[in-house]
């Protein structure tokens, strides 16, 4: 498994809606990095969801289970078994890192967890990419992204139980 995200807490705009979810036991959970509920209603990183064959089959896969994304920190000492942790599960926006975009991105263009730079077969925890269509999007663009940029603001939805962005 890679490095655990960086904790960066995304610059915030608007209301956003919050919950509370079980966190796991002894994993790094930082502000910012997007989470999914692995069945049991434990909210885990995306840098645990399961790789499958390759990129955009698991962004697919990974919305279907997507939460949001953390406010809160959480230690990878922290043992407490299914602790809480404060997730934005839609409405308002922040910025994520992506990788310098090749090109100008106008509002509306999708986006969705990149590939992890450290590990071929997991998601990023927060860096995202431009992604062909809302089924495989975590975010949405709501402000025009020059060529070269490395952050986006993105309207961010959790998947459940709404099956991804339109």
């Amino acid at each position: 498994m890679s490095t655990p995200s960086t904790p960066s807490f995304p610059y915030q705009r608007g209301i956003l809606q919050t919950t509370t979810m079980s966190a796991p036991a002894s994993t790094a959970i930082n502000p910012g990095d997007f989470l999914y509920d692995n069945g049991s209603g434990v909210a885990y990183p995306a840098l645990n969801y399961t790789w499958t064959s390759n990129l955009s089959t698991t962004q697919a896969n990974y919305v279907a289970v997507g939460v949001g994304f953390s406010l809160d920190q959480r230690n990878s000492n922290d043992a407490t078994t299914n602790g809480t942790i404060l997730v934005c599960t839609e409405a308002g926006a922040a910025y994520f890192p992506c990788a310098a975009l090749g090109s100008a991105s106008d509002v509306g263009t999708f986006f969705g967890l990149a590939q992890d730079a450290s590990s071929s077969n997991n998601l990023s925890n927060q860096l995202v990419a431009v992604c062909a269509s809302g089924t495989l999007a975590v975010g949405k663009l709501i402000e025009y992204a020059p060529s070269g940029s490395t952050q986006v603001l993105l309207h961010t939805k959790a998947a459940l139980p709404l099956g991804g962005l339109t």
